[in-house]
């Protein structure tokens, strides 16, 4: 009932792996955190474990991008419609974020590579929102009230 019938194309594709780009890259980033940390965030006593507060919404807000980002692409692959419904906000969120950091360093005057990097998955991103939101993937998404 849930799964549509058609074969995607190879937007829809670009955009799934786009997507699943976003989880597997924040999982990636998390595991290195976690490696190379040398911090004292945690902190385990004979019977406590004591946590940072900021760091406790940072790794909540990281696992929510990996389990959304790995969950929206492998949806979106599989032509569910709840996997377009994951994709479209957090492909908004990351257009948003890449948008930020390229007018911050254009702001403080930091043109490098970085710069460059930003810009290009900027397009990557932003390709990827536009193929969802102006193709077929849209015709057999629309979500409805019935």
């Amino acid at each position: 009932m849930d799964k549509i019938e058609e074969k995607l194309s190879w937007k829809e594709k670009f955009a799934a792996i786009m997507v699943l780009m976003i989880g597997i890259g924040y999982l990636l980033l998390t595991v290195v955190g976690f490696v190379s940390s040398k911090t004292n965030t945690i902190s385990v006593t004979e019977d406590s474990l004591q946590i940072s507060k900021d760091e406790l919404i940072s790794n909540i807000r990281s696992f929510l991008y990996i389990l959304l980002g790995l969950s929206g692409g492998l949806l979106l692959l599989a032509r569910r419609r709840i996997g377009w419904i994951i994709a479209i906000p957090l492909l908004l969120i990351i257009v948003f974020l890449n948008g930020y950091g390229i007018y911050f360093s254009v702001l403080m005057g930091q043109v490098n590579f970085m710069l460059y990097v930003l810009g290009f998955t900027l397009l990557l991103f932003l390709l990827s929102l536009l193929f969802l939101l102006f193709t077929k993937a849209l015709e057999g998404t629309i979500v409805t009230g019935k």
